[in-house]
């Protein structure tokens, strides 16, 4: 049973990555079809309000990812390590966490900056 619920937490850790980033992606779109259309950050009430709910769409993530994490960290070696390093999986998942922290610091920055823009006026 603990395996099955280990299993179902990294499922949800990795769902929740894949909210953040989408909240980030839709937040900057929005933003950017905004000022093509010649719109103003305070100009725009429906981006305004878009921005606002991905950014606690973002927030809510983030709490998983680091709850999920946590619990991943923790039973880490006896889950994944072992099967991933008898297939040589293990410079992946590296880089994998690399790359993933990178977009996510520099997602989250621009929506921090984006919810600054349009609701801390």
């Amino acid at each position: 049973m603990k395996a099955i619920l280990i299993m179902l937490s990294n499922y949800f850790h990795d769902l929740a990555v894949g909210i953040l980033f989408s909240a980030m992606l839709l937040t900057w779109y929005l933003h950017r079809s905004a000022l093509e259309m010649g719109y103003s950050p305070g100009q725009n009430t429906l981006v305004k309000k878009v921005v606002q709910r991905m950014h606690y769409a973002a927030l809510g993530a983030w709490v998983w990812i680091l709850i999920g994490g946590i619990i991943r960290t923790i039973n880490y070696r006896r889950y994944e390590w072992l099967p991933a390093a008898g297939r040589g999986q293990v410079t992946a998942l590296v880089l994998k966490h690399i790359v993933l922290a990178a977009v996510a610091i520099y997602g989250a920055v621009t929506q921090y900056r984006l919810y600054r823009l349009y609701l801390k006026e």
